[in-house]
């Protein structure tokens, strides 16, 4: 899988958003008829689960944070409560269908629950396992979940929106949003990405910044970075002064920040000034509209403006971007782990 992969299906991410507008309606309705009146159980794994995580965070902002419950795979088999006396409708969000989690979820009994599958695996253990299933395209020709991860948080949201999630779009509306501001995101801060990349790729550790409905984004982009033996962390929820900020100390450390323009705003940018001043390396990837406060001389990527609901997934583009060019800055010709394969067959 050659590196130049990892770039073509980044290019061709709004094409990939845009032609799966059905889906989205198709969840949305899914969603809607089986779980109207009760709360809904999502599950996934890595990339799935993050996805899930972004949907979720968007309902706990608006206040309906008890209205899906998103639990990891591994934990619900192992630690949740039994799948067969909870009569919830159960999401199962997995890209291949064939993940050794999701596998074993698929043979655990669920007795008379509604079950809703989300996955490109059309025929695979966990398709044919659920009463509902949606299916998606991605191709992805690269290791790297780029478009699959794109189109998986488009379907949590979409499933969100169904559980009363204000999300005043239409499928069509959304996908074409999506589809502008991430081939916007991808054309207009090439310099930036590039420069970003190459700098963070000077070090040994990273630390990825986000919160709210980009908790999802940092852990995937974390994901992402270790896959290729870097060490990364995430740092999600405000904490990065609750310790993290000890690592920044490292000469050996860069810090990626993430910035909506939203009432965390200011927050982020006095973090990102203090970091400077006390001599970290920092890229920024905001929306526009954040107040950087004159700090014309830190390379920011910047993502459209647009509606809250989409925006995730503009920040999700950019930060595949870096990615790319951090790969590249390494000399890797190549994105392939050496102790796992694209679909893990092995817990």
């Amino acid at each position: 899988m050659a590196i130049k992969n990892l770039l073509n299906d980044l290019n061709d991410c709004p094409a990939t958003l845009k032609k799966h507008h059905v889906g989205y309606r198709d969840i949305h309705d899914i969603v809607r008829a089986t779980a109207v009146g009760t709360q809904l159980t999502a599950t996934g794994i890595a990339t799935s689960l993050y996805a899930l995580e972004v949907a979720q965070k968007m309902l706990e902002m608006k206040g309906l944070f008890y209205k899906m419950n998103v639990i990891n795979t591994s934990d619900l088999i192992n630690y949740g409560s039994s799948l067969y006396l909870d009569a919830n409708p159960l999401l199962i969000l997995s890209r291949s269908g064939e993940s050794a989690e999701t596998v074993r979820l698929a043979h655990e009994p669920k007795g008379s629950r509604a079950t809703i599958s989300v996955t490109e695996g059309i025929g695979s253990t966990l398709s044919m396992c659920c009463k509902y299933m949606v299916g998606f395209s991605a191709n992805e020709t690269a290791f790297t979940n780029t478009k699959s991860f794109q189109l998986s948080i488009a379907y949590a949201v979409f499933a969100a929106k169904a559980l009363g999630l204000p999300l005043m779009l239409t499928p069509q509306e959304y996908a074409d949003e999506a589809a502008e501001r991430v081939e916007k995101t991808l054309l207009c801060a090439d310099h930036a990405d590039r420069h970003i990349g190459k700098m963070m790729a000077e070090k040994n550790v990273l630390i990825i910044d986000g919160q709210g409905p980009l908790t999802g984004i940092v852990h995937q982009a974390v994901l992402d970075y270790q896959e290729i033996g870097t060490a990364a962390v995430a740092s999600v929820g405000g904490v990065m002064r609750h310790g993290l900020i000890e690592l920044t100390r490292r000469e050996d450390a860069g810090v990626i920040l993430m910035i909506p323009n939203d009432k965390a705003a200011d927050i982020k940018v006095k973090l990102a000034r203090d970091l400077i001043a006390a001599g970290t390396t920092v890229g920024i990837v905001a929306e526009e509209g954040v107040d950087l406060w004159k700090m014309k001389t830190i390379e920011t990527v910047w993502i459209p403006k647009g509606h809250w609901g989409v925006t995730p997934i503009a920040f999700a583009a950019a930060m595949e971007k870096i990615y790319y060019y951090y790969a590249r800055a390494k000399g890797l010709k190549d994105i392939k782990p050496t102790a796992v394969g694209k679909v893990t067959r092995e817990e």
